[in-house]
Order: structure tokens, then sequence, then C-alpha cells
């Protein structure tokens, strides 16, 4: 049995294409899809690494030199929409140099047309879903055989891949959702480049360093546009003792002193909820955080027993100020929802995060408007506008052409700070979008109330970094 290496690559995707002129305040976080692959990996003794080429903000060319320098037997690639493009460039590349590589990648992005992804793609092969125990017994089946052989004999007996055999283009039988996500080893950050380097959205972490822990898999709700309602649809939680160890972990070896939960629904468990925030409230001191919640799965009582453990902020998707469109994206909240939790977020003193989204469809001018008086009404500090972005897999991308255009050529225009919007509804044009964005933008952050609400919660220099960031945003518009 041969030893077999494998490298798990983030694409070379700059921050700039990903958020346009948002990029001073984007998101650089740690690929966590591949560290947990990575950790599944290691578990079972398996040769394994990272290559993030987007943090070292590699060419194609030092992507290569990676390559040749670890000679890896397989090349996975996490493949988001807005990576698409990168990923299929490097796999040519790849295959090109180095065609006794394995070349595979998995992610969001091959919800909707695998087959044809596969066959436009020099991939080898497609991860469906979840990707830790696809990957090893991918890794195990080339412990034994050769790539030919693999390919031919050994695939096709693996649960949630497409793969090429004899010209064709297939899939197996679909893999089963890991019921039990303890049995995953917490993320494998240790292979990343210094942990420290990374941040969240530099307006939505109150300390440095800072990370990203996921709690839970899955969210049981139907949004049209939201690539979470496409699969893993089962909400499946880690335990409190499994989160707690990656918290600590993250506090002790790396010296994070904020955490943001980026769980669709880390709420949906009341018990669950209280139990963490008992622990986290432990850890005060060291620690503060916030968290990603959803309309309807907190109460007042519960917001005011996350702030005193610590918690300083709440993320929340409203994405609409227009109720007939929320219940056409099939958004299952109510306005006065989204009202009373800013209410209650002002009264317990937590920040308030809400995301709304422009350009939905049989969105108008006057629905827009909507959503920016709405949004102003609130008792927000950092709310995030942007232009819908139909993913493949969405129940939206099937059905866009109802409600306006798509340009489905290309997949360099899907990402969220895209001056190219790829969907446009009926009555709507690409400026008319944009434009809004900006008065959206501007006419929250520049009012009387938002800056007083701003100026009233400085307490360090991290505070006012925020402002000053979010400032730079908007004269950047």
């Amino acid at each position: 049995m041969r030893k077999v290496k494998t490298l798990l690559m983030n694409p070379p995707v700059s921050t700039k294409a990903l958020y346009g002129k948002f990029a001073k305040g984007g998101s650089n976080q740690p690929p966590l899809s591949l560290c947990y692959i990575a950790s599944y990996l290691l578990k079972y003794g398996k040769d394994v690494r990272i290559l993030d080429a987007a943090k070292l903000n590699l060419s194609i060319s030092e992507v290569k030199k990676e390559i040749s320098e670890y000679s890896p037997d397989v090349v996975g690639f996490h493949t988001p929409t807005p990576y698409y493009n990168s990923v299929k460039i490097l796999a040519a590349e790849i295959k090109a140099d180095f065609p006794d590589i394995l070349v595979v990648a998995g992610g969001a992005h091959f919800t909707d047309n695998p087959l044809e992804d596969l066959e436009k793609l020099h991939l080898d092969v497609i991860v469906v879903s979840e990707g830790e125990q696809t990957v090893l017994e991918i890794v195990e089946g080339l412990e034994r055989h050769n790539k030919v052989d693999f390919l031919l004999d050994i695939v096709p007996d693996i649960q949630g891949v497409l793969y090429r055999k004899n010209g064709a283009v297939l899939q197996s039988s679909p893999r089963p959702l890991i019921e039990d996500i303890d049995t995953i080893p917490i993320p494998a950050r240790h292979l990343l480049t210094p942990l420290q380097s990374y941040s969240i959205s530099s307006v939505q972490y109150k300390r440095s360093p800072s990370a990203a822990v996921m709690t839970a898999r899955g969210c049981p709700y139907r949004c049209t546009f939201c690539v979470s309602s496409v699969s893993k649809k089962k909400v499946r939680c880690h335990s409190i003792e499994y989160v707690m160890r990656e918290v600590d972990d993250l506090i002790e070896k790396y010296g994070i002193k904020d955490i943001t939960f980026i769980d669709d629904v880390m709420t949906i468990n009341k018990k669950r909820t209280y139990s963490l925030c008992e622990e986290l409230a432990k850890r005060k001191k060291k620690l503060v955080w916030s968290s990603n919640i959803r309309i309807g799965l907190v109460d007042k009582e519960m917001l005011r027993y996350m702030k005193e453990s610590g918690c300083w902020m709440v993320l929340v998707g409203i994405e609409s100020g227009n109720q007939e469109i929320l219940n056409r994206v099939k958004k299952q909240i109510k306005l006065q929802q989204a009202e009373q939790l800013s209410n209650w977020c002002k009264e317990v003193g937590l920040m308030f995060h809400p995301s709304f989204i422009i350009g939905h469809p049989g969105e108008t001018i006057e629905t827009i408007n909507q959503t920016i008086n709405f949004a102003n009404k609130l008792h927000t500090h950092f709310p995030l506008f942007t232009i819908m972005v139909p993913y493949p897999g969405t129940e939206l991308w099937r059905t866009a052409e109802e409600y306006g255009a798509i340009d489905k050529s290309s997949y360099d225009c899907f990402s969220l700070g895209s001056e190219n919007p790829p969907f446009i509804p009926h009555g709507l044009t690409k400026e008319i979008l944009i434009e809004k964005r900006k008065e959206a933008y501007k006419k929250c952050y520049l009012s009387l109330p938002m800056i007083t609400r701003h100026l009233r919660t400085i307490r360090s220099f991290e505070d006012i970094r925020r402002m000053l960031t979010a400032v730079k945003i908007l004269r950047g518009l």
C-alpha cells in the first residue's frame, strides 16, 4: 500500500475580486471546509496539506511551484461559485503539467448541474455534499490502486461523487449526511498560514485576532436565494463539549480574542443555546463573541443572556423592507418581528448587524426605497446591503428568467461586490441597482442617529478602527 499525499487548495481569488469596492471591509476567513476535511484525513493518519493560495496571494506559477515541491497525488479544490473560473484555469494547468495527479473539486457550486460542470472543467472527480468521508475514501482507494485503475474500478463504488469513465460522465449513489458531526475533529487550522493573519469582516470583530466557528451544520428553511437551502437541510449540532474544545483551542493556541459563530441557525435549540452561553460566560475575561441569528429563533430573554455571556453583536438576515418580497423569497419572517428584534437588541445592549438584498424577484424602485427606509428606521449599527446573486442550485437560479434577465454565461460576476450584477429584475437596470445600493449605505450610515449610536459605543481603538473602515468604504462608493 503506497503513501498518498493530498493537497487541499483554496484557489487564488483576491478580496478585491470577491468584494469589489467593499474589499476594505471584506472577510478574510480561513477555508473552514478544507480544515475539516484535513482534520478528518489526519484522524486516519493521512498525509495532507492546505494551500490557501488566496490568502498568500499566489500567482498560477507560484501555485504550480508549491505543487511541484510537495508532489501530491491528489489536489482538492474548494469551489464556491465566485471561485469557479479560478479553479477551471488551475485545473487545466495541473492536468497539463502534472497529469498523474487526481484533480478533485467540491463545494456549494456543484449542487445544480455537476454533470455539466465535470464536462467543462478539467477535473477527475467532483465531490457532492459533505466531503470528509468521501475524500478519505478517495485517498484510501489511491493507496491501493494507480490513478487509471482507481477511476475505472474503484471510484464508482464511492458514494457522493461524479467521475469520468471511458469518456462518459457518471454519478455514484448519494452519500448520506454525517449524523454525528462530533466524529469530525476540530478544524486543522494549524495547517494554514498563521491563523492570526486572518480576520472576519472588519466591521464584525471587536477585538483581534478574531476567528469564525461553526457549531452546527444544516438549515431547515427554504429561502429561494440561499445556497444553504439546497443541501444539508437537516440540522446537526456539535456537542457543547466539542464546541468549547474548539473555542479553548483558539484561545490557548492562537490567542483569539473574538469569535463569530457562523451557523445558519445557532439558536434553533433554546436549551443548547443557554448551555453554550453558560460555558462562554466562564471565558468572558478572555473572549468576546458575536453570532448569526434568525428572526423567530430568539427572544429578549435569550438575547440578554447572550449579552451577559460576552456577546456584543448579532447578525441577522432581514433581506427586504417589503413583506410581499419576503413572502416571495420564502423568508418566513414578518417585518414586525424584525422591528421587535431591533428593539430588543437596543434594550439589552447588543449591536445589531442586519443584512438586506437589493434586486429581489419582483423588485421595483418603490420596494427598494421601502427597504432603505425600513433599514434606516431600525436601531442598527452595521447594516449590509448587497445586490441579489442567484447562485446555482437555488430555487431562484431556476426561476430567475420569470422575474428578469440573468447572465449564466460566466461566473465572474457572481460575487457580492460585483459591479456587474448577474440578475436584473424586470423594470430595473444594472445602474439603478448599483446606485440604490450606494444610496442605501449613505442614507443609513450618514444619518445622525447612526453616527450618534457609534460615537456612544466607542470603548477602544478597535471601535474607532471599525468606524474609520466604514468611512473609507463609503468614500469609495
